[in-house]
């Protein structure tokens, strides 16, 4: 609610926004106008964005990173926040290839080690784990499985929220935009990477112990 009340705090032509958070002794009355005063336009128009790619209620979270750790990266990679503002207005410009894929893949690196000097995560993913910085879990997503969690950011960020003053907003077939239905669970589920299982890629790399016959090893 907070971010979406930034993201349209101007639309809205309003001189204050106020928004009740909590209840009981928690509750408080946020100021939107003060924070939009704070953070600028940029931010307030890469918000919806950014809230999306590092996680909500319908995006996952990039394992072990927290909204703090994402600011602070983002903060140290000012460049990004175009990307944030050009791909939420045309979600189409964004491809594997483009300039705004190879920002957010900067970005991704920089939340997941700020000292680490790759700018794609797959050179990430090899220096990290090569060099023993950090456990399996721990590093950045491949390139295909972020680019396919972007583009389940974007359905969030560019297409729901965006239109959320919509009285007719034009959602489109979220299996065009990183999910795929599960006919057997009849739900829509991630669609995580069009890159073949490891089992099935490295498959030169699985052999047993046996001298002679195989005996299940």
């Amino acid at each position: 609610m907070v971010t979406l009340a930034i993201y349209h705090f101007h639309e809205l032509g309003l001189t204050e926004l106020w928004v009740g958070f909590g209840s009981g002794k928690t509750f408080k009355e946020i100021p939107i106008h003060h924070i939009c005063q704070q953070l600028g336009s940029q931010r307030c128009q890469a918000l919806l964005f950014f809230h999306a790619y590092t996680g909500c209620d319908v995006t996952s979270a990039m394992f072990g990173t927290g909204k703090k750790t994402a600011w602070k990266a983002w903060a140290n990679f000012s460049e990004v926040t175009e990307t944030f503002i050009a791909i939420t207005q045309d979600p189409t410009s964004l491809k594997l290839d483009s300039l705004h894929m190879r920002r957010l893949e900067r970005l991704t690196v920089l939340i997941y080690s700020k000292m680490c000097s790759a700018n794609s995560v797959n050179e990430a993913r090899k220096l990290m784990f090569t060099h023993g910085l950090k456990a399996l879990e721990c590093i950045p997503p491949t390139q295909q499985v972020l680019f396919q969690h972007t583009k389940r950011a974007l359905l969030v960020a560019a297409f729901i929220w965006k239109q959320s003053l919509y009285r007719g907003p034009h959602i489109p077939n979220a299996s065009e935009w990183g999910w795929e239905w599960n006919a057997r669970t009849k739900a829509w589920m991630p669609y995580w990477t069009s890159l073949p299982d490891a089992s099935h890629g490295c498959t030169l790399l699985l052999h047993c112990g046996c001298s002679v016959a195989c005996k299940g090893n």
